[in-house]
């Protein structure tokens, strides 16, 4: 997974790039943690639990994601791509599909955890 973060000097608003298959990644630490240092506490301690073997999985829902944390991996979805009640009209089930494949990242969870340290650092 590559990333980096980077801050605006003019707005300090601090921003997360990521390669593309992962750049969902950095949209969920933008909206979810960027500004919310309690939630970025609750899902380092939900990574530690899952590390220790204290737990099998944790989801833990956000205002626009959802990360869900198991012993081997992770998953960031966009709550849009989850919670899509059927119905979508024809003419538009081509970009939904395109969005859902955007909306969604995999990663290892060490490498996951890595990175959300260095993110807490940068924070």
């Amino acid at each position: 997974m590559e990333y980096e973060f980077l801050k605006d000097p003019v707005t300090g608003i601090k921003k997360a790039s990521f390669s593309f298959e992962h750049q969902v990644v950095g949209h969920w630490l933008e909206s979810e943690l960027s500004q919310n240092s309690s939630m970025l506490q609750h899902v380092l301690e939900a990574l530690d639990l899952l590390q220790k073997g204290k737990a099998k999985e944790k989801k833990i829902l956000g205002k626009e994601f959802t990360l869900t944390i198991s012993a081997e991996d992770i998953i960031v979805q966009s709550n849009a791509s989850i919670y899509t009640n059927g119905g979508i009209p024809e003419e538009l089930a081509e970009d939904v599909q395109n969005f859902d494949e955007q909306g969604v990242a995999y990663c290892g969870l060490e490498d996951f955890s890595v990175m959300l340290k260095s993110w807490a650092k940068f924070n």
